[in-house]
């Protein structure tokens, strides 16, 4: 925040008159709303700048950098979990459809055995229908 006082040091002691004053403390009111909320931290101190000064800045780009971190994160563990169900639901449709198609060979089967054993019943000769 120290250069931008010292900005508005400046631009107040060259004001020829109080709307310049205001355009001043104005463009000083953006600068340190701008580095403490928004600006990143650089991680270099300023030169002149003391180090309780420099603790604000960023504070709120750096809160926010960190909320989209753990949104991305949130959404790929959404896009695994969805692709995971997607590929189990697969999965369980095919798993389905082979379970039809064992069910249907299934009463096939049962189908041709009776016809054999009621065919075989009719072929027999008596005696043996009775054993």
């Amino acid at each position: 925040f120290a250069g931008a006082w010292k900005r508005l040091d400046q631009d107040v002691g060259k004001a020829d008159g109080l709307d310049a004053v205001r355009r001043a403390h104005r463009a000083y009111l953006d600068a340190i709303a701008s580095d403490a909320l928004f600006a990143p931290r650089s991680g270099i101190p300023e030169e002149g700048v003391p180090p309780d000064e420099d603790l604000a800045a960023g504070a709120l780009a750096t809160h926010l950098e960190a909320v989209l971190q753990a949104a991305q994160r949130f959404c790929a563990l959404v896009d695994a979990f969805v692709a995971d169900a997607v590929a189990s639901d697969s999965r369980a449709v095919t798993l389905a459809a082979r379970l039809d198609d064992s069910t249907a060979h299934f009463r096939a089967a049962a189908r041709r055995f009776t016809r054999l054993l009621k065919r075989a019943s009719e072929d027999e000769p008596e005696a043996t229908k009775l054993a």
